[in-house]
């Protein structure tokens, strides 16, 4: 199945700012689950990043109004939006696993922001996913807050971090050790897999289709690193600079490194 390219579908802009885009939903879609947010009860927003959503090129006024809190706390999917978990793999308690997800945060769509990075809106705490295995989806009101300031915090430092654009709290509770108020966070972040089928030359994006996405690509040996390697060494002058060589690569080996853990022979 073909990588889409985020140029597929133009990006458009809405009555609250803009220009947006959902290029990650364009990808297969065995990289995500499609789905909306879980409406909460009773949106309230608590804290809204005037600053940040000045510099995303959105309306900081319509953010605060009833409407676009009903947004920011995922009780209303603007038009534009295309909304998702997103799918990954990665190591976790010292093993690796090929199916990991989103459990609590739900993929909006992309802003183009008025420096020319794109960026993806997310909402952390908007309900359950197909990815939350035992958990509730939600998040507590506290360590929301917490990550607010401390992300603010850290920017104000010059380090470079992930903002948060806005609290909102849900009129819901959440039981951890004990009962919490619920709250969402929407954060503006930076994506790594979307932008990637810009980064390819044709011969390296047909090696990554068939690597990740062709069922007779085990059969071919194709999930042998050292092939991968080799592979890569032939053509990696399809991508731009030496940091996205590595993280093309790193994808490359872990999805090679899943494939190979499910086959029997790799167990014994």
């Amino acid at each position: 199945m073909p990588l889409t390219p985020t140029t597929a579908m133009p990006p458009h802009a809405s009555a609250y700012g803009g220009p947006f885009d959902t290029s990650y939903a364009r990808l297969p879609q065995r990289l995500y689950a499609r789905l909306t947010p879980t409406p909460v009860r009773r949106p309230h927003l608590v804290k809204l990043n005037a600053a940040l959503a000045e510099a995303l090129g959105l309306k900081a006024m319509w953010l605060a109004s009833a409407e676009g809190t009903a947004v920011l706390a995922g009780n209303h999917v603007p038009a534009w939006a295309d909304p998702l978990a997103m799918a990954y793999a990665g190591h976790q308690f010292g093993h690796f696993v090929p199916q990991l997800g989103d459990g609590r945060a739900i993929l909006l769509g992309e802003i183009l922001g008025r420096d020319g990075t794109r960026r993806d809106l997310q909402l952390k705490g908007a309900g359950r996913t197909p990815f939350s295995r035992r958990g509730d989806g939600r998040a507590a009101l506290g360590p929301v807050l917490r990550e607010y300031l401390l992300s603010e915090a850290m920017h104000a430092l010059g380090i470079p971090t992930t903002r948060a654009l806005a609290v909102v709290t849900t009129g819901e509770p959440v039981v951890r050790e004990t009962v919490l108020p619920g709250a969402v966070l929407a954060k503006p972040k930076h994506g790594f897999t979307a932008p990637i089928s810009r980064w390819l030359g044709a011969e390296l994006r047909d090696m990554a289709e068939n690597l990740l996405f062709e069922p007779r690509a085990e059969q071919r040996g194709w999930f042998n690193p050292r092939t991968v390697k080799q592979l890569w060494a032939d053509h990696h002058e399809g991508v731009r600079d030496a940091s996205h060589q590595l993280w093309l690569l790193l994808v490359l080996e872990l999805w090679c490194r899943a494939f190979v853990d499910r086959r029997p022979e790799a167990s014994s």
